[in-house]
């Protein structure tokens, strides 16, 4: 069997020699050739005329699966293993075998997450007895209205009778996803769940953070990306979101999730933009923090989603400053990420979307 890893992986695992300025704590390996889904995003979607060997900006080479029998003094050395999935018939057989060979053959013992489409119940179980411990269903939006425009409309249709129930439907829709979100809790416990959510792709600041907050108060954790246009999508020439929203949407993540303030702390504006704090809902250590001081050590933009996760270059070139930091930020760093944040919230009439 063929599966592709992503390039920082391979550099990793000693097959390529590159050099390579942030190492990497996880592995990540693609499962599946071809997808079909149409996401208006990605280069992997059916309807992409791109590059096929891309997922956002990342190239991912192929390599066999037998051949990391030889590397596997590298790959002990990871911190965690994880699945980027394709959707296409037999996915949930493909990747049961990939966990059983990180498993059984390899002698991987440290976590395995996958970040997979909607799976039945039945089909989350058999991941979990697999070997799974983190599972991600990616909503990549934050509304449904979003979700039908960009990822179902686009979808193929599958045939039940021979692709199986855990098949792409036209009815795999955002409530679904939701309810399948909220069933991978129940399966893989509290903290073991992600979703994905796209900064940039036609939300607004209070439609992604009260989605943000709905997925927290469900224990579901959120990996934040910034959308990417790539060559080749029906998105191409949409552009990414400004660092100042990027930072501020980070920050709100922040606030939510290990703060565990709420919605009564943000105020909108206009169109759901986000435009300040209600400063009498904000303790007084949290203002001191976003005003004062180091904004919690810059942590609130750091890569977030599953532990270990770093993700580089992912959304930006090399040199270019990141979305997601994947380490720690230099003082600098964090009073640039005060200043775009404060930029962002007075820029009321001119602000990117």
């Amino acid at each position: 069997m063929r599966i592709r890893a992503s390039l920082g992986t391979i550099v990793h695992l000693e097959i390529k020699k590159i050099k390579m300025d942030i190492p990497l704590k996880t592995g990540y390996f693609l499962v599946g050739d071809g997808c079909r889904r149409g996401c208006d995003f990605c280069a992997q979607s059916y309807r992409a005329k791109g590059s096929a060997d891309k997922l956002s900006r990342i190239i991912w080479p192929w390599i066999e699966l037998r051949s990391l029998n030889e590397h596997s003094h590298k790959l002990l050395e990871l911190d965690r293993i994880c699945f980027q999935c394709l959707d296409y018939p037999g996915l949930l057989r493909d990747l049961i075998g990939v966990i059983d060979y990180f498993r059984n053959d390899l002698g991987y013992y440290g976590p395995l997450s996958a970040s997979v489409n909607p799976f039945s119940a039945k089909g989350l179980l058999e991941l979990k007895r697999a070997g799974l411990d983190n599972v991600s269903i990616s909503l990549d939006v934050p509304t449904r209205e979003l979700y039908k425009k960009i990822k179902i409309e686009g979808v193929m249709s599958a045939d039940p009778q021979r692709d199986g129930p855990d098949a792409c439907h036209e009815e795999k829709t955002f409530d679904l996803a939701l309810a399948t979100l909220e069933e991978s809790v129940l399966v893989f416990g509290d903290g073991k769940v992600t979703t994905h959510l796209i900064v940039g792709l036609g939300e607004n600041d209070m439609e992604m953070i009260e989605r943000m907050h709905w997925l927290i108060n469900r224990k579901i954790k959120v990996g934040l990306f910034a959308f990417t246009p790539l060559a080749g999508t029906p998105m191409q020439d949409r552009p990414p979101p400004s660092v100042g929203r990027y930072r501020a949407i980070q920050l709100s993540y922040y606030l939510l999730a290990a703060s565990r303030l709420d919605m009564n702390i943000f105020k909108f504006g206009i169109s759901g933009k986000l435009v300040g704090y209600n400063l009498e809902n904000l303790p007084e250590d949290i203002r001191g923090e976003i005003f004062e001081k180091d904004i919690f050590r810059g942590g609130c933009f750091r890569t977030s989603g599953c532990p270990e996760c770093s993700r580089p270059y992912y959304n930006e070139r090399p040199g270019q400053t990141p979305f997601n930091y994947p380490r720690a930020l230099s003082p600098e760093e964090i009073e640039d990420a005060r200043t775009a944040i404060r930029e962002y919230l007075a820029n009321v009439p001119n602000a990117q979307k």
